[in-house]
This record gives C-alpha cells, structure tokens and sequence, in this order.
C-alpha cells in the first residue's frame, strides 16, 4: 500500500555530478591526517609530548589585558599548573624514568619561586587572586617535596 522508494545513496550521488562528491586528490608535499596523527602518537608513546607537541597552544589566560599586575599573576599560576598536568601525565606513563620527569621538577620549582614573588610583589589586596596563587604553589610544593621524599620509587 505504501510507496517503496529507492534510496540507494550511491545512485543519487551518481545521477547529480560525480566529480564533486569525490575526494580530492592527495598533493604529494603535504602530510596526511594519518601522518599527522602517527607522528604525534608516535611521540607521546616515546615520552617526547613537552618537546615534540605543543600540549596547550593558547591558553586562555594569555588573552587577558598584561598591563594589570593580575593578569601577570594568573598567567604565571596557569604556568604553574600546566607544569602540574604535565608532571602527572609523565608519572603515569610507565616509560618515563624519574630521572627524565626530574627536568619538570626542577622547572616547576623555578616557577612556584616565581609565582610566589610576582604575587607579594604585584597583587596585595586582592585576598582571592592571593589565596589561589598561594594554592596553586602548594599544591606544586607538596608534589616537589613528595618527588625528592621518594614517594613515587
């Protein structure tokens, strides 16, 4: 009773202009998508994701206005805490040494050292900007002590 259509997606493509439903042409100077996605693979399975991968290009905190003493402040923290992501990420993966995830300590301790000076000498009213930044250091000086304690051998 009902009407049967014919609803072969391939004919339809056919029957309207085939050439501008098909897939350009590979150009012989450009990587592909796969290539692309291997050579990153490839490169965070060997541990080189900080060198070889950018891991956050942009951050959103470096859009804010840098000549409010703030903004310098929060840019520093966010450092602090892309530098906490990146130590975690390598103490979960098993072919990092401790040897190799030492280089990220020593830098986030640089970095909490200067977080902690740009925020006593930058922001001293903002009770809400400090009581993070204070935080954010913390949370990075536990990780830093429990590193050279041993806790992860």
């Amino acid at each position: 009773m009902g009407v049967k259509l014919d609803m072969d997606i391939k004919k339809i493509i056919d029957s309207l202009n085939p050439a501008k439903f098909s897939c350009p042409k590979k150009t012989e100077g450009k990587k592909s998508f796969e290539q692309v996605l291997n050579t990153v693979v490839d490169a965070k399975e060997a541990g080189l994701t900080e060198k070889a991968v950018p891991i956050n290009s942009v951050s959103p905190v470096s859009l804010l206005n840098v000549s409010d003493p703030r903004c310098n402040v929060l840019q520093q923290a966010d450092t602090v805490v892309d530098i906490l992501d990146n130590y975690s990420k390598s103490l979960a993966n098993p072919q990092r040494s401790l040897k190799n995830i030492e280089g990220v300590i020593t830098r986030m301790e640089k970095e909490v050292n200067f977080l902690k000076s740009k925020t006593n000498d930058m922001v001293e009213h903002d009770e809400k900007l400090l009581r993070l930044a204070n935080d954010i250091a913390v949370t990075a000086n536990i990780e830093i002590f429990k590193f050279h304690r041993g806790d992860y051998i």
